[in-house]
């Protein structure tokens, strides 16, 4: 089972957006793409917990290890929400 196509594009919007922010330094294109990328992965493990509720509970520690890639993809959610987090440097004059 693999993302849905429509969940692969809000993940790669999100990952265009996280880049940009970093790149050009906006908040608020950072902000946007880890809304995004987070929506997208709860989505995503919704629909997962609705079809393969069962399986999922039965086998969760093989779940976020091997080709899964929600260790990749949470992980990065998860720095780039910190990295938002850090207050912005006041200029020094």
């Amino acid at each position: 089972m693999g993302f849905y196509k429509s969940m692969t594009a809000l993940l790669l919007v999100a990952a265009v957006l996280l880049l940009a922010a970093a790149l050009v330094g906006s908040r608020a294109a950072g902000w946007l793409g880890v809304i995004v990328g987070i929506g997208a992965a709860a989505v995503f493990v919704w629909r997962l917990d609705d079809r393969f509720g069962d399986f999922v509970r039965d086998n969760y520690p093989d779940l976020l290890g091997g080709r899964w890639g929600l260790y990749l993809a949470g992980g990065g959610l998860i720095i780039a929400l910190l990295a938002l987090l850090v207050p912005k440097e006041r200029p020094t004059a």
